[in-house]
């Protein structure tokens, strides 16, 4: 222990201050740091979320980067640790990331191939560090990497295998891999989470180890192509079935370790509530809403959790194709990728 005391020669009464080194002589500074980073992480989940308003106020387009336009953008993520917006560009092999607050275009990260959906496990490691999944098209591979190691790379000269420090893992080869998912929370007692994974040609959905990339579970939903997917809790899922033209909630069943449809929302069809080749899907935490991009129409829908049909929102024209999409729930804005248009949307 230190002390050190401090007289005020103007004051007959004196001050003393005691300071106390609380760690020994040899520090262990990445223990200081982490929990630096789990102080920052309790303080920020303080905030009220904020629901989108389904008003569709559109705020913000981007249109591409370095005076580049983009190339087919396929979904969009936010991490908010690393106060980024990420975005996968397909036809360039590209994740693109821009600064959350300024919509400033910060860096490329190449892929290994062309990059489709994307997902971000808060705290991966439990200080405050993010994990970026995303899968390619070309591969049929699902890559999980360090975000905050590709982040570090920002203006160092670099070749694109040098990114491979950041991988943490890379899964076997699926048949055709699409959206991705996990549920982000404190509350999972848990060495790892579940990853649920849309094998559009296999039938069924994926549930891999966050950890490793091992393979848990092939969970058969007896739907003909699994698109869109988004975790809502531990144990719920939301799936788009692309050919048959419907979006459902399922419930897994503890006592007898099946996952039940408890929700059918959309048929075939323009009129609302009908949906037509349904993709991307979203959860809004703070109003429990369920956004769906039909892409065959042109638009979004807003469903409540139970189904119900809240809002729809039409594109100004049928080429527009929103793909992916999420919420996000500190600003109550909602980001949308347009993969005909080649823009991404925010919406208020």
């Amino acid at each position: 222990m230190k002390t050190e005391s401090y007289h005020d020669l103007h004051d007959s009464n004196p001050v003393k201050i005691e300071l106390f080194d609380l760690h020994p002589s040899e520090r262990n500074y990445n223990n200081i740091d982490c929990c630096y980073e789990k102080l920052k992480e309790k303080l920020r989940k303080a905030r009220k979320l904020q629901a989108f308003s389904m008003n569709f106020d559109s705020v913000y387009i981007f249109k591409g980067y370095n005076a580049c336009k983009f190339r087919n953008p396929c979904d969009v993520k936010i991490s908010h640790n690393c106060q980024c917006i990420l975005i996968s560009e397909f036809s360039n092999s590209n994740i693109l990331v821009f600064d959350l607050l300024s919509k400033e275009y910060r860096m490329r990260i190449p892929t290994p191939g062309m990059p489709m959906y994307l997902a971000i496990e808060e705290n991966y490691d439990g200080c405050n560090k993010d994990a970026l999944y995303f899968d390619c098209n070309s591969t049929k591979i699902v890559y999980k990497y360090n975000l905050n190691a590709l982040l570090d790379l920002l203006g160092m000269p670099k070749k694109d295998d040098e990114y491979n420090s950041a991988l943490l893992w890379e899964s076997c080869s699926f048949e055709n891999p699409r959206a991705i998912a996990l549920y982000n929370s404190e509350s999972t007692y848990s060495t790892y989470k579940n990853l649920y994974v849309c094998n559009y040609g296999g039938h069924f959905v994926s549930m891999l180890r966050s950890d490793s990339g091992q393979l848990v579970q092939k969970i058969d939903l007896y739907i003909r192509s699994p698109y869109g997917i988004v975790a809502i809790s531990e144990n719920e899922i939301v799936v788009s079935d692309f050919t048959d033209n419907f979006v459902r909630v399922w419930r897994y069943q503890s006592d007898n370790g099946r996952w039940q449809q408890v929700v059918t929302i959309g048929s075939v069809g323009e009129a609302h509530c009908q949906i037509r080749w349904p993709q991307g899907v979203a959860f809004d935490q703070a109003s429990k809403n369920i956004i769906v991009c039909d892409s065959g129409n042109s638009r979004l829908q807003i469903f409540s959790k139970d189904g119900t049909f809240l809002k729809l929102f039409e594109f100004s024209s049928r080429n527009h194709c929103p793909d992916g999409l999420c919420v996000n729930n500190h600003t109550g804005e909602l980001l949308v990728s347009d993969y005909n248009e080649n823009l991404v949307h925010i919406f208020k």
